[in-house]
């Protein structure tokens, strides 16, 4: 049976909507598509390079271990065979802990949504 040829069709999903500085952070590059497309991923527009803190494989995988505010960024996916690309991107900001010294006040707001129904 022949498997009809596609352009590649990408979907990003991730572990983590707010990940945390010093945690690990997984995104998944899903991809469909025939002949099998080639995966490669940008952080601002550069490609990303494997390295002590990001590895990749052929299936998609992007971990970034030790997050920091440098890894801050738009993060893309693009999937590419004969007949065509595609690519999705998603927005990855990392969140900084609250820290407190001891004895020390710590001021917090919120802001607070509310709808009044006559």
């Amino acid at each position: 049976m022949a498997v009809a040829a596609s352009k590649p069709e990408v979907s990003i999903k991730q572990n983590d909507e707010h990940p945390m500085s010093d945690s690990s952070l997984t995104l998944w590059c899903r991809v469909r598509g025939y002949p099998a497309p080639t995966i490669t991923w940008f952080k601002d527009e550069k490609q990303l390079n494997a390295n002590d803190r990001i590895s990749t494989n052929p299936d998609g995988e992007l971990t970034i271990k030790g997050l920091r505010a440098g890894d801050n960024g738009m993060y893309t996916c693009e999937a590419s065979n004969e007949l065509g690309v595609d690519r999705k991107q998603v927005v990855i900001s990392v969140q900084e802990p609250v820290t407190q010294a001891p004895g020390k006040a710590i001021g917090m707001s919120c802001l607070v949504l509310y709808m009044i129904t006559l």
